[in-house]
């Protein structure tokens, strides 16, 4: 199941850079699975020479939940321009993922807390009239 859609710019796509940016879609989808969709633009400048051409290549990334990212590289060599677009967008998606994890772990210790006030109510209240001791 291929789940990345290229397209390019002035540039003849070959089947190893196919190869290429499926091979690293696929890394990307296996470390972070809620991963559904990435889009790849490879766009080259309009020149003759071949000498310092400096390719640039864009990648979106939409989770499950929400569009993610966009993330831009350029070089020199093209498959180095992929390696480190797909590099910053692993770095993008971790950092994504911290920030859900504690976004979900702080709404379940809320909830925790909630459960734990209806157990146990704290002073102050209202309940104290449950936990006060008959004076004799």
């Amino acid at each position: 199941m291929s789940f990345t859609q290229i397209s390019v710019r002035r540039l003849v796509l070959t089947d190893a850079i196919k190869e290429h940016l499926n091979h690293h879609s696929q890394l990307l989808h296996a470390m972070h699975p809620s991963l559904v969709n990435c889009r790849v633009t490879i766009d080259c400048p309009q020149n003759d020479s071949h000498h310092d051409r400096i390719y640039t290549v864009r990648l979106g990334v939409s989770l499950l939940q929400e569009e993610l990212c966009v993330v831009q590289g350029q070089a020199n060599d093209l498959y180095e321009s992929i390696r480190l677009v797909f590099d910053r967008a692993h770095q993008t998606l971790k950092r994504h993922s911290k920030k859900y994890f504690w976004q979900r772990r702080s709404l379940r210790t809320k909830g925790r807390q909630a459960r734990a006030d209806l157990l146990h109510p704290r002073v102050g209240d209202g309940f104290e009239f449950l936990w006060r001791i008959p004076e004799s």
